[in-house]
């Protein structure tokens, strides 16, 4: 068993996308905080375990920083920029592998994330967006050796419904859930020259 933290400070740039479609010709932009680098504080802690065939890690995170809000266009100058927010991301990620037999596995995890931005800067915070807070995700990845170098293998994936965001008005509609099943078998093959290779389906 072990236990892990982590503290990290660091920038990303913002989307640039916008530039080509929005900004009108002549606009400068150096000092209107478009190309400011978004800073953050990231803070993680978990647990790694082994027993036997299992294998299990928990790990829990925490970041605050600035948030690239969204811009608005102005006929005259070109641009508006509503500019960073502070915002907060916060969420935890478990993890399980079991080793069930000689020729049987299956490991499975969950994600869950949520954020919230004080877009006007005024200590009301709301949901960030389902584009940048994905809502939860579960996935169940089972594996079996049915005979030597062939293998059955599939996979559940679920991502649940996510309509905070919408609600607060920052999302143009909720996000609805899914579910995506896979199932396939793959085997080794000897391709005489040029060596073994593997084949799905």
């Amino acid at each position: 068993m072990s236990v892990f933290a982590n503290y990290s400070e660091g920038f990303t740039l913002p989307s640039l996308g916008f530039l080509g479609n929005n900004v009108a010709p002549g606009v400068a932009i150096a000092d209107s905080g478009v190309v400011e680098p978004i800073v953050s504080n990231s803070y993680d802690v978990g647990i790694r375990a082994e027993a036997g065939g299992l294998t299990v890690q928990f790990a829990g995170y925490y970041s605050e920083g600035n948030f690239n809000t969204a811009l608005g266009v102005d006929a005259q100058t070109g641009l508006i920029l509503r500019g960073q927010a502070p915002s907060e991301v916060y969420g935890f990620e478990l993890s399980a592998q079991a080793q069930v037999s000689e020729t049987f596995r299956v490991e499975g995890s969950i994600a869950y994330i949520e954020g919230r931005v004080d877009s006007a800067k005024n200590g009301t915070f709301t949901n960030i967006t389902t584009q940048d807070v994905p809502p939860v995700k579960i996935q169940i990845r089972p594996v079996w050796e049915v005979a030597p170098k062939t293998r059955l293998f599939g996979q559940l994936f679920f991502t649940g419904d996510r309509d905070a965001a919408f609600i607060d008005g920052n999302d143009p509609f909720p996000a609805d859930s899914f579910t995506q099943v896979v199932l396939g078998v793959s085997t080794v093959i000897d391709w005489g020259g040029a060596g073994e290779g593997d084949l799905s389906l």
